[in-house]
C-alpha cells in the first residue's frame, strides 16, 4: 500500500479511536495530533496501563491487527474503512482484559486503585458540559494517588463514563457531553427537549452510586 493511504487513513481512523475513549483529536502548534479529554490518566486506558499513550497504542495495535491474521479483510472496504472498523474490537478487548484482572485482584483481596466518591457534585455545575457533569476540583476523594485538579478531573470523569457503560442512551449522552463545547450543542446532537437532561442525569448518578465501594 501507498505511504499516502496509510496516511490517509491513519487521519480518519485517530478521531474513531478518540471518541471510543471519550475525547477528540486536534493538532498542537508543533503541527502533531493530540487526544483532548478522554479517561486516559486511569484504569484500562491508562499510560501505565498500556505502556503508552492510548491514541497512539490502540492505533498501534489495530495496524498489529491488521496482520496478525486475526482480521478477516474485507475487499469491499478502503484501508481507513476497514481500520476503523477494527477500532472498536480492539479497545473493547483492552477493557475485556483490564477488567478480568481486577476480579482477579477482588478474588484475591487486592484493591490497587481504592477509590471514594462523593457523587453529589454529579449536575451541579452549569455552563460547559464538562462542567455539567460535575468535573471540578475538591469534591471527589481519593487514596493512594496524588490529589491534583488534574487527576481529579480524570477520576470523575472515568467514574462517569463507566457507570454509563451499556445503557446506549446514557452512553450517547456522555459521549456528545465529552465532544462538546455547549450544552446546546449536546442538546442539538442528541436532540433533548424539556428535562431530559435532568433526567439522564439522574439516571446516571443513580449508576454512578450503584458502583460506589459503599454502594
Amino acid at each position: 500500500m501507498k505511504r499516502q493511504e496509510w496516511r490517509e487513513a491513519q487521519k480518519a481512523v485517530l478521531p474513531t479511536i478518540a471518541r471510543l475513549l471519550h475525547g477528540r483529536v486536534k493538532t498542537d502548534k508543533d503541527g502533531q495530533v493530540v487526544m483532548v479529554g478522554g479517561y486516559t490518566k486511569y484504569g484500562a486506558h491508562s499510560e501505565q496501563e498500556l505502556g503508552g499513550e492510548a491514541l497512539w497504542h490502540y492505533w498501534g495495535k489495530i495496524v498489529e491487527t491488521l496482520y496478525d491474521g486475526t482480521c478477516v479483510w474485507n475487499p469491499e472496504l478502503s484501508l481507513a474503512d476497514q481500520l476503523k472498523e477494527m477500532a472498536e474490537p480492539v479497545v473493547d478487548e483492552a477493557v475485556k482484559v483490564y477488567r478480568s484482572r481486577l476480579k482477579e485482584e477482588e478474588r484475591l483481596g487486592i484493591d490497587s486503585t481504592p477509590v471514594d466518591f462523593d457523587v453529589d457534585w454529579l449536575g451541579e455545575e452549569e455552563g460547559d458540559p464538562s462542567a455539567m457533569l460535575g468535573m471540578t476540583e475538591g469534591l471527589l476523594g481519593m487514596t493512594n494517588a496524588v490529589e491534583t485538579t488534574d487527576d481529579v478531573r480524570h477520576m470523575k470523569w472515568e467514574a462517569i463514563c463507566e457507570a454509563a457503560d451499556g445503557d446506549a442512551e446514557l452512553e450517547a449522552f456522555v459521549q456528545a457531553t465529552g465532544e462538546s463545547q455547549t450544552m446546546q450543542e449536546v442538546n442539538e446532537q442528541l436532540g433533548l427537549k424539556g428535562d431530559d437532561r435532568d433526567r439522564l442525569l439522574k439516571r446516571l448518578k443513580r449508576r454512578v452510586e450503584k458502583k460506589l465501594p459503599y454502594g
